[in-house]
């Protein structure tokens, strides 16, 4: 039986989504801690650089975290999509991401199939938050 949990995030003040609506990639060979973080509470995202892997110079490691019965527990889920990898080496001004996880959606007849969606958010720049005059 499927079901999907979706999130409503507020987007914090001073930020903004860049790069919208991103699956993970790779969930499939993590699928036990996957699962795991969709059982869970509180659920979150955090990026986290890996250079040298995947046949990409810098991946970027989409790590999930969820409140157990007790502890906060912490898993690799996947990584990014390699566009969207390639899209910010390409955006010079982006130093800081900061995910907003979307939905997790959890089905499959014969086999667990899962999908985690987010938005990739950045800092406002200064001069973006000038007012107009």
């Amino acid at each position: 039986m499927a079901h999907n949990i979706s999130f409503d995030h507020q987007i914090p003040e001073g930020w903004q989504i860049l790069f919208p609506d991103n699956e993970v990639v790779g969930l499939t060979h993590q699928i036990g801690n996957a699962y795991a973080f969709a059982r869970g509470k509180k659920q979150g995202l955090r990026l986290e650089l890996e250079p040298g892997k995947n046949n990409e110079p810098d991946a970027i490691k989409v790590m999930g975290s969820y409140q157990g019965w007790i502890f906060m527990h912490e898993f690799h889920l996947g990584y990014l999509p390699a566009g969207v990898l390639k899209m910010i080496k390409e955006t010079p001004k982006v130093k800081t991401l900061l995910p907003r996880l979307k939905n997790i959606w959890v089905g499959g007849d014969h086999k667990l199939l899962m999908i985690v969606r987010f938005d990739i958010m950045v800092p406002i720049q200064a001069e973006e938050q000038k007012p107009a005059e």
